[in-house]
């Protein structure tokens, strides 16, 4: 039998969220981005951030609802039981954190691109993936999609390192 109940923590997570992500379009972006004169074409300074607000409202939303309408299979009412994968590994968490400050930090000094790389191939071989044609691939994709997209669509400037 199908029960419906509420996934507490995820609804909270989630409501939490949507209202981070109705502060920050609402109050912060229209505060911390001066528009400027409008161009026949250009775009607002702010377009991005609202989109990522945007963005981020909507998947806080499903992440509400998701909680809101769980699904649990045990018709007595009982807590379902946590399997070994649903188990928060801390271990990983801290090491996860703790090589994105260090990506911080090497961010100016060697440069975008090798950070970004370094970061990447460590988390992926860290998380388990051994598949090196695999982990080379994403990161070529995804260091090169970068490029185009920022460096040469965009014209931003990434630090490039000493």
């Amino acid at each position: 039998m199908d029960v419906r109940t509420i996934d507490v923590k995820t609804a909270v997570t989630g409501l939490v969220l949507l209202t981070l992500s109705l502060v920050v379009y609402f109050f912060i972006i229209p505060s911390q981005i001066e528009e400027p004169p409008a161009g026949p074409l250009a775009m607002s300074p702010s377009l991005f951030c609202q989109v990522s607000a945007g963005l981020l409202i909507f998947l806080s939303l499903l992440l509400t609802a998701t909680g809101v309408f769980a699904r649990n299979r045990n018709a007595t009412g009982e807590e379902p039981a946590t399997s070994k994968a649903d188990e928060i590994d801390h271990k990983k968490v801290f090491v996860t954190i703790g090589a994105t400050v260090l990506y911080l930090f090497m961010f100016e000094t060697v440069g975008f691109f090798v950070s970004t790389a370094a970061l990447m191939l460590f988390l992926m071989v860290y998380y388990g993936n051994r598949n090196w044609a695999h982990v080379l691939g994403i990161m070529v994709v995804i260091l090169v999609f970068i490029y185009l997209l920022f460096v040469m669509g965009l014209k931003v400037v990434l630090p490039e390192g000493m």
